[in-house]
């Protein structure tokens, strides 16, 4: 098997997926509102998405025995993006709008996770560091944004779901290219006994590590969605949030590139999930001081853009550890599902808590929350203590 294909296929993977992502779920309140949805209609749509991708994880997170079978459940989430998103672009009513927007969440969350997982496993061998596979995804979302911004300017929203859907595609036939040698399947046994597959939320260390992931990302979630609200409050129009969205995600694609310089700083791998944690609770932090929306705005997302790498770069190596590489996929979709529907309960909450406290005691609440989710990440054994679980 030779480097440079794994390389290759792999990248272009991510690069492929997170492209037609962006193209779909970077618009979809601006798709609701150019159909004509009420602000009621509107709010049980942007609701939804984060419960029906909660959903997806935890189904297929169970479904999700081993590598093989995590390929192909990526397949076919891919399929059904490919085609759903196809017949969501004709979507005008609130209910064919609600049940399309269900089913592709259902099929959006849990992919992620899904490669995170098989890149680890496949890159066990080669020297290539994770981060550079995953910084395509990045890359992925600076290049469909700045496209989108141009495109929308003289075209309909639907234009963007035709690319979404001509890069799902893509991805999927990129998928064909991972090299089968990669995953060895006697390392990768079904469990056959139904008390092994759930023991492994019975460790410590999972435990702690999903708490932690909740507490940090899922609190950080929520706090992204009324991020806008409170700039746009403060004076920032839509294109001043665009930019400062922009330079969130170009800091986040710097140091993918940077991290992997400083690998020996991170033998522990619970380092690089301390200073995520401590990026983010500066950039939450800031909104109980800064009342600026530049100093605000562009303050926090390059700090919360540096932290999502640090993230990004190392949670499912950290994982990998406590696991090992059978059970990377589904915990770390039930993960990621888990995330989403934290967000989605304190998106609920959110409107109450800053009409009732502020803006200031929201983004408390935020940060005490998130500082929390940091201090269970001391809980996880360290790499020498930490056991791979039999599989």
């Amino acid at each position: 098997m030779k480097i440079k294909r794994l390389f290759f296929s792999l990248a272009g993977l991510y690069l492929l997926f997170y492209i037609g992502d962006a193209f779909l779920t970077s618009y979809h309140s601006l798709y609701f509102v150019e159909r004509g949805m009420t602000p009621e209609q509107q709010s049980i749509l942007v609701g939804s998405l984060p419960f029906s991708i909660f959903l997806g994880c935890f189904i297929m997170g169970f479904l999700d025995k081993n590598p093989k079978m995590t390929i192909w459940l990526f397949r076919i989430s891919a399929i059904i993006e490919t085609i759903g998103v196809i017949i969501y672009a004709y979507c005008t009513s609130f209910w064919s709008l609600l049940i399309l927007s269900f089913i592709l969440g259902f099929f959006n969350g849990a992919p992620f996770a899904f490669m995170d997982s098989f890149a680890n496993i496949y890159i066990k061998d080669t020297k290539i560091p994770f981060s550079y596979i995953r910084m395509f995804g990045t890359l992925a979302y600076i290049l469909a944004l700045f496209v989108g911004y141009i495109l929308l300017k003289s075209m309909p929203l639907q234009i963007c779901h035709f690319l979404s859907c001509v890069f799902f595609a893509l991805s999927l036939a990129f998928s064909f290219l991972l090299p089968k040698a990669e995953i060895k399947e006697e390392e990768q046994e079904v469990v056959k006994k139904e008390e092994n597959r759930f023991s492994v939320y019975k460790n410590k260390g999972v435990i702690f590590f999903i708490l932690s992931t909740v507490f940090i990302y899922g609190v950080f979630g929520a706090f992204f969605y009324i991020f806008p609200v409170r700039l746009n409050m403060l004076g920032a129009s839509d294109s001043d949030y665009s930019l400062m969205r922009d330079v969130s995600v170009i800091s986040e694609f710097i140091f993918l590139l940077i991290i992997p310089l400083f690998k020996n700083l991170f033998k522990d791998k619970r380092v690089p999930i301390i200073i995520f944690g401590v990026l983010i609770i500066i950039s939450t932090g800031l909104g109980i001081f800064l009342n600026t929306p530049a100093a605000f705005g562009y303050t926090s997302f390059i700090f919360s853009g540096i932290g999502k790498a640090f993230l990004f770069a190392y949670q499912a190596m950290l994982l990998k550890e406590i696991v090992g590489e059978g059970k990377l996929a589904p915990v770390l979709t039930i993960t990621t599902g888990l995330v989403n529907i934290l967000s989605a309960l304190l998106n609920l909450l959110s409107s109450t808590m800053y009409q009732n406290l502020g803006f200031e005691g929201y983004f408390a609440i935020v940060t005490a929350l998130e500082i929390l989710g940091l201090v269970f990440v001391f809980f996880i054994p360290k790499q020498k203590e930490a056991k791979v679980l039999e599989k």
